[in-house]
């Protein structure tokens, strides 16, 4: 690492220093990290330990910080530059020893059945005395007696490994909703991967796209009592509903867990924001173009033990080369939020959406009430979905189309709230402002009673773009 990203990360790790809590709980360190060796005629193994040089920076400038848990993103090792062939894919992937052997791969050299990537991983655990989860490609030998097994004799996996304080690999996880990835399978059978720390917390392992899906992490929040997770993410961000604080807040918020996500930061692909979500109480969080790798380190002193109901460092965001998907709106139901009313309401389906306000009387904006309730197609039409929304959107124009954009017209709601019945379980709350960053937790309220839920505002809310509650059907896909 150059003397300059190595500067760069350690003022970024300080400033959040500064405002940690100092009760403890447990200290956790995700990385919102942008992969180097992209570019050149760098051969995979070459791409690989340039990033494992980089995780060992990291991981050095952090390791007398009593970091607990140190987490970094989906692809991070390989980046996405994996090819779709699965001849070459081959190169990028890993052979991974059985969790059940109770070994620690950084004790042998690596050898015939310990690869570089686990090893290397491994004394990294070791040398930071921290928990750690990183996320690269498996490949496992397989018969055409197994079922499933590929043409070419070997299943590819999307994988996170866990390995404990003292190196020792503890559990794996394999990426069960693939988005794309030509190269990889999928599990013949999900897993519910969940390792207990020496804390005492106990954390559910899953990988971007699985945030959408019930199997495995919505499972693993009802049927196991997760409320501690841990994502490594390479998320698109998609406006007005979903960038990676959005979905990342929201099911933190949604499901009043604690989420630990490290995210791939490619801001011209789409890729872009890291944080450490604490139901609705506190986030620390990265979401900016400028920012490339970026430590958030946090120090969670109140555990969330239980599913029963009951301070935000928002980074700077310059206009430039971010590429951010739009969803498309044309199938929604809306109506104009006038300034000269308080009140307005509207229902697609089954799927009702009403609204109190007070707007700023003072500048003319555009905004819309949205509602919707039915299948919509992700993946550039892959990818079929059921979803739930009511939702508040500046927009820039009259035209459905401008709503939630960024270059709509936004303004003051002095105050806002919003209502919607809903069949699904949990719609997740969504505001975030004009400049794409999330509202302080304490800025506004969530809270249901049987299936109608409500959030609102606790204050004035300035320049606001999307203030939502959007879920998934599950059942239905």
């Amino acid at each position: 690492m150059s003397r300059r990203k190595f500067a760069d990360i350690m003022v970024v790790i300080h400033v959040i220093l500064m405002f940690l809590p100092s009760n403890m709980g447990y200290k956790a360190a995700v990385v919102e990290y942008a992969p180097v060796g992209i570019y050149g005629p760098n051969t995979a193994v070459e791409i690989i330990r340039l990033n494992l040089d980089q995780y060992e920076e990291i991981v050095n400038l952090i390791s007398d910080q009593g970091m607990d848990v140190i987490v970094f993103p989906e692809y991070g090792i390989t980046t996405l530059q994996v090819p779709s062939n699965r001849t070459r894919a081959k190169e990028f992937l890993q052979r991974i020893p059985n969790i059940d052997l109770n070994h620690v791969p950084c004790d042998s050299l690596p050898q015939e059945t310990i690869d570089e990537v686990v090893y290397r991983l491994s004394c990294l655990a070791k040398r930071a005395a921290s928990y750690l989860v990183a996320n690269f490609g498996e490949i496992q030998s397989c018969t055409a007696q197994e079922r499933g097994c590929p043409y070419d004799g070997s299943f590819h996996y999307n994988v996170n490994v866990v390995f404990n304080r003292d190196g020792k690999l503890i559990a794996k996880y394999r990426k069960t909703n693939l988005f794309g990835e030509l190269a990889m399978d999928k599990p013949n059978e999900a897993d519910y991967t969940v390792f207990t720390t020496d804390f005492g917390v106990s954390f559910g392992v899953a990988i971007c796209f699985d945030m959408i899906y019930r199997t495995p992490l919505i499972e693993l929040y009802e049927k196991f009592n997760i409320t501690n997770f841990i994502i490594s993410t390479a998320w698109v961000d998609e406006l007005p509903f979903l960038t990676a604080p959005q979905i990342q807040s929201g099911l933190a918020q949604g499901l009043n867990a604690t989420f630990l996500v490290s995210g791939y930061h490619q801001p011209s692909g789409g890729q872009l924001g890291s944080g450490i979500f604490q139901g609705m109480k506190d986030h620390q969080y990265t979401f900016s173009i400028t920012s490339k790798t970026r430590i958030i380190i946090d120090e969670i002193s109140e555990v969330i033990l239980s599913r029963d109901k009951t301070s935000t460092k928002n980074m700077s965001f310059l206009q430039g080369e971010h590429y951010i998907l739009s969803e498309n709106l044309l199938y929604y139901n809306h109506t104009d939020i006038d300034q000269t009313s308080n009140i307005t309401n509207i229902c697609h389906n089954s799927t009702c959406c009403s609204v109190i306000y007070t707007l700023n009387p003072t500048k003319k904006t555009h905004y819309k009430l949205v509602a919707y309730n039915g299948v919509r197609y992700v993946g550039g039409g892959q990818y079929a979905i059921y979803i739930e929304t009511c939702g508040v959107l500046a927009c820039k124009d009259e035209l459905i189309s401008s709503c939630g954009q960024r270059d709509a017209d936004t303004t003051t709601f002095e105050s806002l709230e919003l209502r919607g019945n809903f069949q699904l379980k949990y719609p997740l709350p969504s505001v975030i402002d004009g400049n794409l960053q999330l509202f302080e937790p304490n800025s506004y309220g969530f809270s249901n009673f049987d299936s109608f839920f409500t959030l609102k505002s606790n204050h004035a809310l300035d320049e606001l773009l999307t203030f939502s509650l959007y879920g998934f059907s599950y059942d239905l896909y």
